[in-house]
């Protein structure tokens, strides 16, 4: 499979066409859902090797000044235990979290080629 790095522009047009592809980066920060976006406090800092990319995933995903933000769903173990809230709960047992990442922190962006 062969795979084409895209810019965060750009992953956002293919996520929103219904595309899957995956963001690596060490480092993003999860918020509530509703939080407003701040660059100076994006929220909790969380170390991790990358985000998965695509309609299910990362929903209503967009650039908010130089920071991808978006929806996204987590089990509890992998959910910080301060939006570990019954309104962000859902049916399957996990959290809605919101997912901010400065284009900075931003390794690579892969989408698979058609």
């Amino acid at each position: 499979m062969s795979m084409e790095i895209v810019t965060p522009e750009k992953a956002i047009e293919l996520v929103k066409e219904g595309r899957t592809g995956f963001l690596m980066t060490l480092v993003y920060w999860m918020n509530d859902p509703d939080a407003p976006v701040n660059p100076e406090d994006l929220g909790i800092r969380v170390q991790t090797g990358g985000l998965t990319l695509g309609p299910e995933h990362t929903p209503n995903i967009s650039l908010v000044g130089d920071v991808i933000v978006t929806e996204a769903y987590f089990p509890e173990e992998l959910t910080p235990t301060p939006l570990r809230k019954k309104e962000n709960r859902m049916e399957w047992g996990g959290y809605k979290v919101s997912v901010r990442i400065p284009k900075w922190a931003v390794m690579a962006i892969l989408f698979p080629t058609d």
